[in-house]
Protein backbone atom coordinates (compact mmCIF):
# COMPACT_ATOMS: atom_id res chain seq x y z
CA UNK A 1 0.00 0.00 0.00
CA UNK A 2 1.05 3.75 -0.56
CA UNK A 3 2.77 5.09 2.93
CA UNK A 4 1.40 8.41 4.31
CA UNK A 5 3.03 9.72 7.43
CA UNK A 6 4.68 12.16 9.40
CA UNK A 7 8.33 13.51 9.57
CA UNK A 8 8.17 12.17 13.25
CA UNK A 9 12.31 10.60 13.58
CA UNK A 10 11.54 7.53 12.00
CA UNK A 11 9.94 7.38 8.77
CA UNK A 12 11.98 9.70 6.95
CA UNK A 13 14.99 6.63 6.84
CA UNK A 14 12.60 4.66 4.55
CA UNK A 15 9.40 6.67 2.97
CA UNK A 16 10.84 8.50 -0.09
CA UNK A 17 8.98 11.43 -1.09
CA UNK A 18 7.13 10.71 -4.25
CA UNK A 19 8.59 7.50 -4.77
CA UNK A 20 7.63 5.13 -2.38
CA UNK A 21 5.12 7.30 0.08
CA UNK A 22 4.74 10.78 0.67
CA UNK A 23 5.72 12.35 4.29
CA UNK A 24 3.99 15.29 5.42
CA UNK A 25 3.89 17.94 8.19
CA UNK A 26 2.18 16.82 11.60
CA UNK A 27 -1.07 18.42 10.66
CA UNK A 28 -4.78 17.10 9.89
CA UNK A 29 -4.62 19.08 6.57
CA UNK A 30 -1.51 17.97 4.96
CA UNK A 31 -1.94 14.75 6.33
CA UNK A 32 -5.80 15.12 4.59
CA UNK A 33 -4.18 16.32 1.33
CA UNK A 34 -1.68 13.64 1.30
CA UNK A 35 -4.38 10.87 1.11
CA UNK A 36 -6.98 12.70 -0.79
CA UNK A 37 -3.89 13.41 -3.48
CA UNK A 38 -3.34 9.14 -3.20
CA UNK A 39 -7.27 7.92 -3.74
CA UNK A 40 -7.79 10.66 -6.81
CA UNK A 41 -5.06 9.56 -8.38
CA UNK A 42 -4.85 5.51 -9.46
CA UNK A 43 -1.69 6.39 -11.09
CA UNK A 44 -0.12 7.76 -8.20
CA UNK A 45 -1.33 5.21 -5.74
CA UNK A 46 -0.29 2.78 -7.78
CA UNK A 47 3.15 3.90 -8.37
CA UNK A 48 3.99 4.37 -4.25
CA UNK A 49 2.12 0.89 -3.51
CA UNK A 50 4.55 -0.88 -5.79
CA UNK A 51 7.65 0.67 -4.99
CA UNK A 52 6.59 0.55 -1.17
CA UNK A 53 6.63 -2.89 -1.56
CA UNK A 54 9.74 -3.44 -3.73
CA UNK A 55 11.25 -0.89 -1.15
CA UNK A 56 10.60 -3.56 1.84
CA UNK A 57 11.42 -6.67 -0.07
CA UNK A 58 14.98 -5.42 -1.25
CA UNK A 59 16.04 -3.44 2.33
CA UNK A 60 13.67 -4.89 4.55
CA UNK A 61 12.95 -8.64 4.21
CA UNK A 62 15.01 -11.41 5.55
CA UNK A 63 17.06 -13.22 3.02
CA UNK A 64 14.78 -16.99 3.15
CA UNK A 65 11.99 -14.67 2.28
CA UNK A 66 13.35 -13.37 -0.87
CA UNK A 67 11.82 -14.76 -4.35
Amino acid sequence: VPIVSTRCGGPEDYVRKAQNGILCKFNADDIAKAIKSILHDGSLRKTLAVSARQTVENEYNFPCFKK
